[in-house]
């Protein structure tokens, strides 16, 4: 092999290692990003849901926590139309047809959300009554089915954030709407706080 040659080899191989040093870089930078965002997304979970068990009592607090599992389930059902989209759109075949795919999965989130909507109006007083044995607690039901759908159609945001590998907007985007409510349940808490102040 002539002189040339290993020289060829040789760059080739430093060129592959570097490729692979900043491709190992670039996933670790991402993974840390959106872990990130994840880590702060439940901390707000969980300072919201100490501040709530402080705010109201053993009952409200189990209408809390109601509300949540079903709001956490029901929206995690579409997650699978996110998941396809990604799936679709970073694969080799579809990068000519990533508009197409999108298109495709916003359609299916507006209906599947139109879908929670319905059932939490229509399914709420049989749900309410089966899982809780009370018909009072209709109007939860039918509010965590309509957060359920809203909170759908807000990950099919981060979903497209994620499948551009726009990482950094990703975990601001996950951490932004549970930091809303704990800013919400923080003001209510602080005015509940005030107005005992002024009683006193």
């Amino acid at each position: 092999m002539s002189l040339a040659k290993v020289n060829a080899v040789g760059i080739q191989a430093i060129d592959f290692v570097r490729a692979r040093k900043l491709a190992i870089r670039d996933a670790l930078s991402a993974a840390g990003v959106v872990t990130v965002g994840f880590v702060a997304k439940r901390m707000f979970a969980l300072f919201t849901a100490i501040m709530v068990a402080r705010l109201v009592g053993a009952e409200s607090f189990g209408e809390y926590t109601f509300f949540m599992t079903l709001f956490v389930l029901v929206s995690e059902s579409s997650r699978s139309i996110d998941k396809t989209f990604i799936r679709l759109a970073n694969s080799p075949s579809g990068k000519d047809r990533v508009d197409v795919y999108l298109t495709t999965s916003v359609m299916a989130k507006i209906m599947f959300a139109a879908l929670i909507i319905a059932g939490g109006v229509f399914g709420a007083d049989l749900i309410s009554a089966t899982i809780l044995n009370q018909h009072s607690a209709e109007n939860i039901v039918k509010n965590a089915f309509l957060a359920a759908a809203l909170y759908s159609l807000f990950f099919g945001l981060i979903a497209l954030n994620q499948q551009r590998k726009r990482f950094s907007i990703v975990a601001l985007l996950h951490s932004l709407f549970s930091g809303v409510i704990f800013a919400i349940v923080s003001i209510i808490a602080w005015m509940g706080w005030a107005l005992d102040t002024e009683l006193i």
